[in-house]
């Protein structure tokens, strides 16, 4: 299976089917031609502890220059 920013009917057996939020094409006649759209992945994006220990550090720099307040 090809994995393409676009997919695109290779001969008159193609189809396209969707399936959740993805494309493909489906052929009987040649197999070559299945293809699916879209490449996605989270693997390089930070996780949720490191959001909040990255705004934790954030409030404690602004807390020791005097601009925030605690309530």
């Amino acid at each position: 299976m090809k994995v393409r920013a676009s997919v695109k009917k290779l001969c008159d057996a193609c189809i396209s089917v969707r399936r959740g939020r993805r494309l493909y094409v489906i052929c009987k006649s040649n197999p070559r031609h299945k293809q699916r759209q879209g490449y996605c992945t989270d693997a390089a994006a930070p996780s949720l502890q490191e959001i909040e220990r990255e705004v934790g550090e954030q409030e404690e720099n602004v807390q020791d220059r005097g601009f925030f307040k605690p309530r």
